[in-house]
């Protein structure tokens, strides 16, 4: 008996819900967005409280909701004429989609939760609907829970984006638009999309997608002071780790370096198109068959570099300033009778190219040219004992280095802004 009591209270207290549901379905709340724009502004004091009243009514109502007892209505807002409109009509369900996917990201809906119509009002251009109904109160001879759209700018991707809605869904008219008003389009008309400012979009992302796990998730909306924003997750590099091949080879425009050197670099990436690259070379006493013969090397380099690809890829053409310390000693009848010794200061320009070949390796090719201020001494080495020939400084404009570099990328995940 307890039992069947228990169910009965169950199921009046979810009529009473529904009864006082449909007798208070009549709010609307109206969300606004900038021409041009599919960002939702929460500066805008209409759109703060309609997101407010949004939230407690899902709140209250999650259970009838999840249970398709109340649906979530979305409403994309159009002039009588705009139904021709192919360009704007997409901007529309473009906004729509984004309330959308925040209202599911937030509160974990489905897309069987929510209706979406365009709605024809001269008044309301540039809004989007979020409204609460009765499945049995849809005032519309189909049921469309369907957004159709792309962020494509080619007319024929549009078109056939908006076609797939097979006649618009038009709420209050009781019967949709004829899907020939849809095909037979002028191409003047289609040509408005030109002037349709639109964001630049640098991802991949879907907003219908269903992610399983919440940290898979790429997309986050992100409540700030100002605005709530689309933010797509993005793994942008934020340090590199890179070996000039070139020079590991022994290739060089300075034939006191013209041998095998190991070397490494370190580069920090920020501002979405800067580095900062610090570099350390070491080239230890080497015989070549000859106790009599050796190349030493060391060098510390700090290179500074803007890349010419701004979206945090760090691509692309690069240059900037770098500074060049090192010492050698270099004893080669290959080079000279002469063995070298000495330190030298580069101050500089480094110019190249970066390219990405996997999501964590880039090539760059690229080289390095400036001022060479070069302190050195000659010597004879004869018999283990040195004997000294000539003193110098000298300095010059010169090309001090190539480089074909190979650069392993580590990524961490940042908003996409």
């Amino acid at each position: 008996m307890n039992a069947k009591k228990n169910i009965a209270i169950c199921i009046l207290m979810i009529c009473t819900s529904l009864f006082v549901f449909g007798q208070n379905n009549e709010t609307k709340n109206l969300l606004g967005f900038t021409k041009g724009s599919i960002v939702l502004r929460e500066d805008v004091l209409s759109n703060k409280n309609s997101l407010k009243n949004i939230h407690q009514i899902i709140s209250d109502y999650s259970g009838l909701i999840s249970s398709n007892d109340i649906k979530i209505l979305i409403l994309g807002y159009i002039n009588k004429n705009d139904k021709n409109n192919l360009p704007f009509l997409n901007q529309t369900s473009k906004r729509a989609s984004v309330i959308r996917a925040y209202l599911k990201t937030k509160y974990e809906l489905v897309d069987s939760n929510f209706l979406y119509y365009f709605c024809e009002d001269t008044t309301r251009c540039n809004i989007i609907e979020v409204s609460f109904i009765l499945p049995s109160n849809i005032n519309s001879n189909i049921v469309n829970s369907n957004i159709y759209y792309t962020f494509s700018k080619s007319e024929t991707d549009i078109r056939n984006s908006i076609q797939k809605y097979n006649g618009l869904p038009i709420y209050g008219s009781g019967l949709p638009a004829t899907v020939a008003n849809i095909v037979e389009i002028c191409n003047e008309e289609l040509h408005l999309l030109n002037k349709i400012n639109e964001p630049t979009v640098t991802h991949k992302y879907n907003p219908e997608i269903k992610y399983p796990k919440f940290e898979d998730k790429p997309v986050i909306y992100e409540a700030k002071k100002d605005s709530i924003v689309l933010t797509p997750k993005i793994k942008v590099p934020f340090i590199g780790v890179k070996t000039n091949l070139l020079k590991l080879s022994g290739v060089s425009p300075i034939k006191e370096e013209a041998t095998s050197i190991s070397n490494i670099s370190i580069e920090l990436y920020h501002l979405k198109q800067y580095s900062l690259l610090i570099n350390g070379s070491l080239n230890p006493l080497l015989m070549h068959g000859d106790k009599n013969e050796w190349f030493n090397h060391s060098s510390l380099s700090i290179e500074y570099r803007r890349y010419s690809n701004r979206q945090y890829k760090y691509s692309g053409i690069y240059f900037g300033p770098f500074f060049t310390y090192g010492d050698y000693d270099v004893n080669s009848s290959k080079i000279d009778y002469y063995g070298k010794t000495g330190s030298y200061l580069d101050i500089g320009i480094t110019l190249g190219y970066s390219k990405s070949i996997t999501k964590a390796i880039n090539l760059e090719l690229g080289l390095k040219g400036g001022l060479r201020i070069d302190d050195y001494s000659t010597y004879v080495f004869f018999d283990n004992n040195y004997y000294l020939s000539e003193m110098g400084k000298k300095s010059g404009f010169k090309i001090v280095e190539f480089n074909f570099g190979v650069t392993y990328r580590f990524k961490y995940k940042r908003n996409a802004q």
